[in-house]
């Protein structure tokens, strides 16, 4: 079982020691981290494997717009991955499943040999905005918060997870208590209706309150995790024999 972490501008400069972690780079059409540069270099010596996010605002730009400017501002290289964090959007959901599907197929257009994946919560897993999704990213991030591991008072979870994330929200919610358990095997709450196309998650997102962080697990081992789950060729010759 391998521990990580997600950070954003509201973490410090220097990244957690971790197995992986993954770094806020850039939302929607112009924003870009304060402290990624920083937070990318020092996830570089103090994680064993690294990655970024695009925090997405489907509705101010196009998908391929917004992914271009992504890499550019990333640039990853073979061995880290890339991840689009689909928590909000103005759009519907088949809109809104476009816009990600095209993400997406741009990042693995353009950054072939680079894990993709994609965050994304239990209610747009289960109806239309994640249908299908897995045939367009390598690895599903999930995030799914037990009581065991939430440790707040007055605040609510899901709120205060897309208000520390997204930087429209000018401080982090306040956090009541601290909580330093991983759990053991990779086994979050999943909607009845799973639209994925995914069984279940690679990365469980199990609190954003591990000493004040956001704290992940995966079951994968780092070569699975820079791998990307996927091979072009071997996927598309499964889908020619199911279509026999």
């Amino acid at each position: 079982m391998l521990h990580g972490f997600d950070i954003s501008a509201y973490d410090s400069d220097t990244a957690p020691a971790a197995d992986f972690v993954i770094v806020k780079a850039t939302e929607g059409s112009a924003y870009t981290s304060s402290r990624f540069a920083a937070q990318w270099r020092s996830a570089k010596s103090r994680a064993e494997h690294r990655g970024a996010y695009h925090f997405a605002r489907p509705e101010a730009s196009s998908a391929a717009s917004q992914a271009s400017r992504f890499l550019d501002v990333v640039r990853p290289v073979p061995g880290e991955s890339v991840w689009l964090d689909l928590e909000t959007s103005r759009l519907g959901q088949a809109k809104t499943n476009a816009w990600a599907r095209a993400w997406g197929d741009y990042v693995r257009e353009h950054a072939p040999k680079v894990t993709s994946g994609v965050y994304l919560g239990s209610a747009y897993a289960g109806n239309g905005t994640g249908r299908g999704l897995s045939e367009h990213f390598g690895r599903w991030w999930y995030p799914q918060y037990p009581g065991a591991y939430q440790l707040r008072a007055g605040t609510d979870a899901r709120t205060a997870r897309t208000a520390n994330r997204s930087s429209s929200s000018p401080e982090r919610a306040p956090i009541a208590a601290l909580t330093t358990r991983w759990p053991s095997a990779v086994t979050p709450w999943l909607p009845k209706t799973n639209t994925t196309g995914w069984r279940k998650p690679d990365i469980w997102q199990f609190t954003d309150n591990w000493k004040g962080l956001d704290a992940d697990v995966t079951a994968l081992t780092l070569d699975e995790l820079a791998g990307n789950g996927r091979s072009t060729a071997a996927k598309l010759m499964r889908r020619l024999l199911r279509r026999g």
